[in-house]
């Protein structure tokens, strides 16, 4: 398929297409990111309101990349935005949601927080570049060839980034603090 016309803007019935194929990875990663599904909306909205607004002038095919960096620089708008103002940064908004679809397990989920914390901290030693890597991937299910568009580098620089920061994310870590990417 070929690209919108960006001074055309997108029409209703296109944009609810891309809407529904889309939506649903845009909003998890607007979650994740600011851990609050409220505001994950909002953001993902936003994102969709731009879209119909001033389409990318790439293929149909690489909308999605499009949207998850638009989302991504909305959701850091809004984290500098909660840190310029002083708000705390709820934790635990994402667990909310799960903890709607299915019974909590108290202990259960204090072991997935600590792997979290633990998989955190580990992820924050590696380069900027290998967690970058590693998020898009695992966090926010982004293909390898999706990722090399996202950041400007060729596809087998992104396997070496991901092979890399997963083998140190081994050593640093048990095993079971890996289900937290999957």
């Amino acid at each position: 398929m070929t690209a919108p016309d960006s001074r055309a803007g997108i029409d209703a019935a296109r944009l609810q297409a891309l809407a529904a194929l889309h939506r649903p990875r845009v909003w998890r990663v607007a979650v994740r990111f600011l851990r609050d599904p409220d505001q994950a909306d909002d953001v993902t909205q936003e994102a969709f309101i731009r879209l119909q607004r001033s389409p990318p002038s790439c293929p149909e095919s690489q909308v999605g990349t499009w949207l998850h960096a638009v989302v991504v620089n909305l959701c850091r708008d809004r984290l500098r935005a909660r840190l310029r103002r002083g708000t705390p940064v709820e934790l635990d908004a994402a667990e909310g949601v799960a903890a709607l679809t299915h019974r909590p397990d108290p202990e259960g989920r204090l072991d997935r927080e600590r792997a979290r914390q633990d998989l955190d901290a580990a992820l924050a030693r590696l380069t900027p570049d290998m967690e970058r890597a590693v998020r898009l991937r695992y966090l926010d299910g982004l293909t390898y060839a999706e990722i090399a568009e996202a950041t400007g580098v060729p596809v087998g620089t992104v396997a070496s980034r991901v092979f890399r920061a997963l083998s140190r994310l081994g050593e640093d870590l048990d095993p079971r603090h890996l289900e937290v990417l999957t």
